[in-house]
């Protein structure tokens, strides 16, 4: 209900564009370093130090980066080079990072409905997490990507998963 003597709130970001509770998406051509950038996203917000300009943090939590396409090898190696390059960065207490390589999250099967097991898992990965870092969206479901109706059945799941944990996802 609305009420004009309600005070004005502002509302928790945990980086400029991103809500708690909300989702947001990154997409690029292949091979544009949005790995990366997410990588760099997620030490920045375990750390409560803005690493992008632009892109600024203002408290420290917990996240959780799944990354369903790159080996541990390559995660490994691209976060040494975050480290080296930011040099008073310590992210290591509120980081946890995993390569999901060679495994595909059903959160919606190629029918368009959602997996009750998989929705259930991913809302237990968000427990305590302030940021969920989901890579890429292609590994998340095995739905038809050109179905904008399913495509947007999948968003809504994973905004129903952030409103209800949260995280920003």
């Amino acid at each position: 209900q609305f009420n004009r003597d309600d005070p004005i709130q502002q509302p928790e970001w945990i980086i400029p564009g991103l809500r708690a509770g909300q989702v947001c998406l990154i997409t690029a051509p292949g091979g544009t370093g949005k790995s990366f950038l997410l990588l760099e996203i997620a030490m920045s917000v375990a750390s409560g130090h803005t690493l992008l300009p632009g892109l600024e943090v203002t408290t420290s939590g917990k996240v959780c980066l799944l990354n369903f396409e790159d080996d541990a090898f390559d995660i490994k190696q691209r976060g040494n080079s975050i480290l080296r390059h930011f040099k008073d960065l310590e992210p290591d207490e509120n980081l946890f990072v995993a390569s999901m390589s060679g495994y595909t999250l059903g959160l919606l099967n190629s029918s368009g409905e959602a997996s009750e097991n998989d929705v259930k898992w991913l809302k237990e990965q968000c427990e305590g997490v302030r940021l969920l870092v989901l890579d890429p969206l292609s590994h998340l479901h095995t739905a038809d990507e050109n179905s904008a109706s399913q495509m947007s059945k999948l968003i809504q799941v994973l905004k129903g998963i952030g409103q209800e944990t949260g995280t920003g996802i």
